[in-house]
């Protein structure tokens, strides 16, 4: 499907989309309240600073980031996922760079964690970075507080 062509992101109190720039440490971190929501059931959920409810492969969120440099950056997940939901594939990409996990259980929808899901060639400039699955979830595909982008060493 053709995301965003025309289509204007969903608007929620306490999410207000805006270009995102590395931080004094490198890292660039893409907070749940940057995002452009899109999508029949994704939402942000202010009273837990998450993209949550997210359970149709129409669902994405897309962040702007100013990236520093290209290179293989490290992408990790401050998320829940209960038990019962966990196994169904999240992606990531900036356009023709992708890259796709499997996403774990943290016990419950209440157990964040930090999850090291792997390496994304990212150029360097002014990115769209979206994250979307590749089928309906089974219940509801993750809970996402934040994305951490780690640079490239």
């Amino acid at each position: 499907f053709v995301q965003s062509a025309g289509v204007s992101w969903k608007a929620f109190e306490g999410n207000q989309p805006e270009v995102v720039r590395a931080g004094e440490d490198g890292s660039i971190v893409l907070p749940a309240s940057a995002a452009e929501i899109y999508g029949p059931s994704l939402v942000f959920e202010p009273e837990f600073g998450n993209l949550g409810w997210w359970g149709s492969d129409a669902d994405y969120a897309r962040w702007t980031v100013d990236v520093p440099h290209g290179g293989d950056w490290i992408v990790e997940l401050d998320f829940a996922c209960d038990d019962s939901a966990a196994g169904d594939s999240i992606r990531f990409s900036t356009g023709t760079r992708m890259l796709t996990a499997r996403v774990p259980g943290t016990g419950s929808w209440a157990n964040y964690q930090t999850w090291r899901v792997g390496t994304l060639d990212i150029f360097g400039g002014r990115q769209q970075i979206t994250v979307t699955t590749l089928q309906p979830p089974r219940s509801a595909l993750i809970d996402l507080k934040a994305i951490r982008l780690l640079p490239p060493e």
